[in-house]
């Protein structure tokens, strides 16, 4: 049985010169059209069939310099209220 991943690698759709429709592929592949045209058009835009996650949760307040800062001051200070 084919995936997803392979038939979407692997072909064209028709207007584009191959010779197979979305809907033949996503038969043969046992899943829907849809999922096919997702799948081509994550790999056009990023190169792979998943997309890229994106990201969860608030953003850091405390910068990666800014934290390397304070913990430079709490070595040089330790006896210093936090």
């Amino acid at each position: 049985m084919w995936s997803v991943t392979d038939v979407a690698r692997q072909t064209e759709p028709v207007s584009n010169g191959g010779g197979c429709s979305t809907a033949e592929i996503a038969k043969a592949a046992h899943c829907t059209p849809r999922s096919i045209s997702t799948a081509r058009s994550n790999l056009r835009c990023f190169g792979s069939v998943k997309a890229p996650p994106n990201g969860i949760g608030r953003r850091r307040t405390i910068t990666p310099p800014m934290l390397e800062a304070l913990c430079e001051r709490l070595l040089e200070k330790p006896d210093q209220p936090r």
